[in-house]
């Protein structure tokens, strides 16, 4: 289970300016790697560093700071470790990296796990039985650790710990991050493993979201999800049962916003109760058709066919045209 990285954490389009401020850096730092005197030669190659990610950061209008460009670089360059960070419910270890950077950072991330503690608890009526182990690196040693256990961007990931990217001080976008994957750890315990990948993911998406003030979609999701019906991309609920492993980033975005205005259509009809018994019932060994049935009396491919029915019937009169249709 994972967190795909947003629109702001996906590679943006090269351009000649962004050509230009890498090119003209690796000149210097060859140019800095031959200075004769001992330890110059590395300060000046990473000053040189550093001065390339403002200058790509401020062409990106990306926030940057000298502290978090440290932080980069040291992980790109470093090995990892991990500090160990007292908390009541959770074995939580952090890159030592983070800390040295933000003195209260450690503090906020255990106010963030606890806050998701008591969201999932009110939203599905359950809470791990056992303190949960977290681990947060900065961006650049996430990537180095665990880029190749996935076809996409990811900013976090659940596999029987929390694994998640972390910027140098604590932020909302983290505090989403770490809803989302203790969500996954709930669901988990209550179900022993993963599927179905819809129902896993679209909670976690769905508390992520409560978690920043949220609704469940938007309405330009929604109108993006009317095109795909439109359009034959629309992703069938079953085909995602067992995972969104081999999507593509745009098809795997389209599996996450599916997946959470289906669980948004669950949540709407049914009660905390109703909602922690389906997930009692996978537990127990029934089928998810089986457990929908119980509590919705639907099975995947009915709830499948009632949500599309409510986005079509929220977009009664679209209409796409040749070119839109051509586009996909």
């Amino acid at each position: 289970s994972w967190t795909l990285a947003g629109e702001g954490c996906s590679h943006p389009p090269m351009s000649k300016d962004t050509d230009r401020i890498i090119n003209e850096h690796i000149l210097w730092s060859m140019g800095a790697g031959l200075v004769p005197v001992p330890l110059l030669d590395i300060a000046a190659v990473s000053a040189i560093q550093l001065d390339m990610l403002k200058q790509l950061s401020t062409h990106y209008q990306v926030r940057y700071t000298e502290s978090e460009g440290k932080v980069f670089l040291s992980a790109l360059t470093g090995s990892l470790e991990l500090q160990s960070i007292p908390a009541l419910h959770f074995r939580l270890q952090v890159d030592a990296k983070l800390g040295a950077v933000s003195a209260d950072y450690a503090a906020r991330v255990v106010s963030f796990l606890e806050a998701a503690r008591t969201e999932v608890s009110a939203s599905i009526g359950v809470a791990p039985l056992e303190p949960l182990g977290v681990v947060l690196y900065g961006r650049a040693a996430y990537v180095r650790e665990h880029s190749h256990r996935f076809t996409f961007q990811t900013v976090g990931f659940f596999d029987g710990r929390i694994h998640v990217a972390s910027p140098a001080h604590p932020t909302e976008a983290l505090r989403g991050v770490l809803f989302h994957e203790y969500t996954h750890a709930v669901f988990r315990e209550q179900t022993g493993g993963d599927r179905p990948y819809w129902l896993n993911e679209g909670l976690a998406e769905r508390i992520e979201r409560r978690s920043q003030g949220l609704g469940v979609s938007t309405r330009s999701e929604r109108s993006a999800l009317r095109a795909n019906l439109e359009t034959g991309s629309w992703i069938p609920l079953r085909s995602i049962a067992e995972s969104f492993t081999g999507l593509g980033d745009a098809r795997a975005r389209d599996a996450y916003l599916q997946s959470v205005v289906t669980v948004g259509y669950i949540e709407s009809r049914t009660d905390v109760a109703a909602r922690r018994r389906l997930l009692e019932r996978v537990g127990e060994g029934f089928s998810i058709d089986q457990a929908l049935y119980e509590v919705m009396g639907v099975d995947t491919d009915g709830l499948d066919a009632a949500v599309q029915r409510e986005i079509r019937g929220e977009f009664p009169d679209w209409k796409t045209s040749a070119l839109e249709f051509n586009r996909r």
